[in-house]
Parts: structure tokens; sequence; C-alpha cells
């Protein structure tokens, strides 16, 4: 059990506004997700998609990233009142122990045929890249209550996000409003967090879908799979329902020594597995399945 306050005035409601709703940018484009043959045909035959926890993606420092940030703007502040002094400290504590918290990522690009995406995120011979466009992705992203947000490369812009968030950390006024405890704030930070990527990565042009991050292990769309070393939680993101059924844009095929066989199989996959009554789609599901321009070869 912590022995760090949780508490922000009397209130331990929670918010009545949540921030990470209000009006932010919305994707124009298709986005992808790169994966691999099985995650491929598992997102195919299930119409699901798997977001793994954020402290097992492959980048370990990606969690700690935006935490050193607010580090580094923590100690810029000059001449705080005591109370404002023991809102940051408590946030600090709390930040300390984010590793409890369960909030999974499942990660995007908008360039569908890009050689460090094919590297970093499919197996040599056999990648995917799959694109949804944010109608296809929206009403499934808000049934579930996830997020669906744009990373942040540029080191100013993630200065300005990380100083707004400590402005709020000291108006008392507003967060008595917001009715916010201490635990709030720390998950509140959690999602800024998610969005401050290196800004080495910038090629990537990555947006990212996450979870809340109160799931908890029992919940039903919790699983667990066999990692590289250890085995890792992931949720299984529902991309079907009755009012909106799975459907998707483009799927590249990767770098492979037999691009055509590729391409026909996976069309095959989409004949066997995606719910479509409608012939026309179906051609343009099949004229959609397209292969990678990307010479490079990893055989």
């Amino acid at each position: 059990m912590s022995n760090v306050d949780t508490t922000l005035g009397d209130s331990t409601k929670k918010p009545e506004i949540d921030m990470r709703r209000l009006p932010d940018k919305i994707p124009t484009s298709t986005l992808f997700h790169y994966t691999s043959q099985q995650g491929l045909m598992g997102i195919a035959r299930n119409q699901v998609l798997w977001a793994s926890k954020a402290h097992y993606l492959s980048d370990e420092s990606e969690i700690r990233y935006g935490l050193d940030l607010l580090e580094g703007e923590i100690r810029q502040l000059k001449n705080l009142k005591q109370k404002d002094k023991n809102v940051i400290t408590s946030l600090q504590a709390l930040l300390q122990q984010e590793r409890d918290m369960n909030i999974f990522v499942a990660s995007f690009s908008e360039d569908g045929d890009l050689l460090s995406q094919w590297r970093a995120y499919c197996p040599d011979m056999g990648g995917y890249s799959i694109g949804f466009t944010y109608d296809h992705l929206k009403p499934h992203l808000q049934r579930q209550n996830l997020h669906l947000k744009q990373c942040i490369y540029d080191e100013a812009d993630q200065k300005q996000k990380v100083k707004k968030f400590l402005e709020l950390c000291t108006n008392h006024a507003c967060l008595e409003e917001l009715k916010w405890n201490m635990a709030d704030l720390a998950r509140e930070f959690l999602y800024i967090g998610m969005r401050l990527k290196d800004p080495s990565f910038k090629e990537e042009r990555e947006w990212r879908i996450f979870t809340d991050t109160r799931i908890e292990y029992t919940h039903t769309q919790v699983d667990f799979r066999e990692g590289k070393s250890t085995i890792t939680p992931f949720f299984k993101i529902e991309l079907d329902s009755p009012a909106k059924p799975f459907a998707f844009e483009t799927i590249y095929v990767g770098p492979t020594p037999h691009p055509d066989l590729a391409v026909n199989a996976v069309r095959g996959l989409i004949l066997k597995y995606v719910p479509c009554e409608d012939v026309e789609l179906l051609l343009k599901y099949f004229k959609n399945v397209q292969k990678s321009t990307i010479p490079y070869r990893a055989w």
C-alpha cells in the first residue's frame, strides 16, 4: 500500500471532464499497423487487434521518455508555494509507481510502406501493413473507451505539453472544479507521456491507440501471449460490431522473395475470413492488396 497522499481538496471523485476527449487532431490519411503473418491472420480471422502493455514494447525507453521530460521541467520550476510543492512531490511519487498501471498500446504509421517499419516490426520475408481509415476505427474506439492520438516528436512542442500539464497541477481552482485527485493527475500525465517520442523516430509518423490505465488483468479483453523473453500482457481491440462491421482500406505485403504468391494468399485470406457480401467492396479489397515497392532483401 502506498503512503503517497492521493487526495486533492476534499474530492475523491473521478473527473467529470476527461481532458483526453477534448478535440485534438483527427487523422486525414490511412493509418497502417505493421504486423507478422500470425498477426495478419489473427486480425482477419477474429477482427481483433492486439495492443501490448506499454512496458513490454520493444523499446523499453519509450515509457520513460515522457517521465524524463517531466522531471526536467519540474527542475526548472521556481518560487513555488508550499501547496504547489506538495502537489508536485506527490505526483512524482505516484509516477514512480507507473509500472503498476496497466496501459495498453497499439501503434500505427501514416506510411504503409516504410523500410524502417518493415525492419522494426515485421519478421524477415513475412511482414504486412494493414491500413485503416479513421471512419473504420472511430466507432470501435468509442465503444471500447479507447483513445487515438498522434505522437509528438518536436522537442519544443513536447516541452509545451509538459509545461501546460504542470500549470494544471498548480491550478487548484481548476482541479477542484474538475474534481480531480492526485491519482487522476498521474494518469493524465501518462496519457500525455504515451504521445511523446524521441525526435529520432520522427520518420515513423506514428499514431497510437491506447486504453485507460485502470484496466485490470481480469478484464475480459486482456490476455497473454508469448514474448521474446517473458509472457506479454495484451488487450484485444475489437474491430467488428453489429453496428460497424470489420473493414480495412489497404494491405501492403512487405518485402518477400515471393511477392505474387504472398498477394494471392492475402486475397484468399480475405475471401475466407473477412465478412463481405458486397461484390464491389470485395473487388476493392482485392485491388488494395499491394506489394511493397521497397527494394529491401533479407534473404
